[in-house]
């Protein structure tokens, strides 16, 4: 027997091993052992992926009879364009007083994003107080790849520290959330189709909250956002160019944390609510940890049902804290992709599985992502943009 056959015995009772310590639904790891299996096969070079951590995991089995399982960092994101912001307030630090949240400091203010059709983009900037629209410019015209951003225009009335933003489906409306004032809540606007530009005013509403995360719902007709004043809640109201009516409210059912953000599935069967530590000059790392839970959703009457049908806790001993999530549909898997903002520089990647009802960490992006926030995913599924308040930029991401 030679030296290569038997190493590879040798491995392929190690991939055994490990099957036996593992959730058949922990998708990051299961991942991680298909590579492997494949490096055995000879199907790739075995540079692409790290066998220490293979070695890592059998000693641990070795030792304690269970597997302490650590996501692996998965290059999931390829980076096309960085955009500044035009005349931002980094320009002029002396202007602003930048404010502390779980021991960081905001020092920039590019806060929101929102991708409709295939060539826009719907910015908000904190500080700034404004909303923008941007025109996606791409490298040629056979080639769908975005290459730089071209302001088209610029809205500042009835936008008091605008947190996140929105527009729906239909190009009819803007939703905007107002934050640093408990004065505004949220701000709905009927939008022209053609120009983008913001007519006039619907509706302002939950004025006396703080808010944060907001979303339209895939068929234009509601809007789901959150209030992390306390206690904390989940609230979807119905929208029309007359009205914005109240449909449903879901209690905060921690008081140590507030709902950050919520975001539908593409075909509007599920929304998935992110949980984090309660906001504050510091936080308590003993505590701290950030849930995902998905919910079935009605989209016919605008609710989020009951019970939860998937959770994923995320305990840190860190300053992470999930911000504003996005999904997207992997038909060849028959799975969902959540993508999650994570203050701690990084943009975190989920899987559920509506089949089994699971949802597992499949990996997580750290490459010059100062303070991520806001997130949105190309309607097409291709392409991801993100603001990032670390340095007041737009970045827009090729999904791969």
């Amino acid at each position: 027997m030679s030296h290569s056959f038997h190493h590879c015995i040798q491995f392929g009772l190690s991939l055994h091993i490990l099957y036996q310590f593992i959730d058949q639904e922990d998708y990051q790891m299961k991942s991680f052992i298909e590579k492997v299996k494949t490096i055995v096969s000879g199907n790739v070079r075995t540079d692409s992926i790290k066998a220490e951590h293979l070695n890592e995991s059998l000693n641990q089995i070795k030792s304690t009879g269970s597997l302490v399982k650590k996501p692996m960092v998965s290059k999931f994101l390829r980076l096309l364009l960085s955009h500044r912001s035009e005349r931002s307030v980094l320009d002029q630090p002396g202007d602003f007083v930048p404010y502390g949240v779980g021991n960081r400091k905001r020092l920039a203010t590019c806060s929101g994003v929102s991708w409709f059709d295939d060539h826009h983009l719907a910015a908000v900037n904190l500080y700034g107080q404004h909303a923008r629209i941007y025109q996606i410019l791409y490298a040629d015209a056979h080639r769908f790849e975005p290459k730089r951003l071209q302001l088209i225009h610029q809205h500042t009335e009835d936008i008091n520290f605008p947190e996140d933003i929105s527009i729906s489906a239909n190009h009819s409306y803007a939703a905007i959330t107002n934050t640093l004032n408990s004065t505004q809540g949220v701000s709905i606007f009927k939008m022209d189709a053609v120009s983008f530009h913001f007519t006039h005013l619907i509706s302002r509403i939950c004025t006396e909250h703080t808010c944060h995360g907001i979303q339209f719902s895939p068929d234009s007709k509601h809007i789901v956002f959150t209030i992390i004043s306390p206690p904390g809640s989940v609230e979807v109201y119905a929208v029309s160019d007359l009205d914005v009516q109240h449909t449903f409210s879901l209690e905060n059912p921690d008081p140590q944390h507030r709902p950050k953000a919520a975001c539908f599935t593409k075909d509007s069967k599920y929304i998935a609510i992110l949980y984090s530590l309660a906001a504050g000059p510091s936080f308590n790392l003993q505590i701290n940890k950030s849930k995902i839970c998905i919910h079935p959703y009605s989209s016919e009457k605008g609710e989020i049902g009951h019970p939860i049908i998937a959770e994923y806790i995320h305990q840190t001993e860190s300053n992470c804290a999930f911000e504003i999530g996005a999904f997207q549909w992997l038909a060849a898997r028959q799975v969902y992709s959540l993508y999650i903002t994570d203050q701690e520089d990084k943009i975190f990647k989920f899987i559920f599985d509506p089949q089994s009802l699971k949802i597992g960490l499949e990996g997580f992006y750290d490459q010059d992502i100062p303070f991520p926030h806001g997130v949105d995913i190309s309607p097409d599924g291709h392409y991801m943009a993100v603001t990032t308040l670390g340095d007041d930029s737009i970045k827009i991401f090729e999904l791969i």
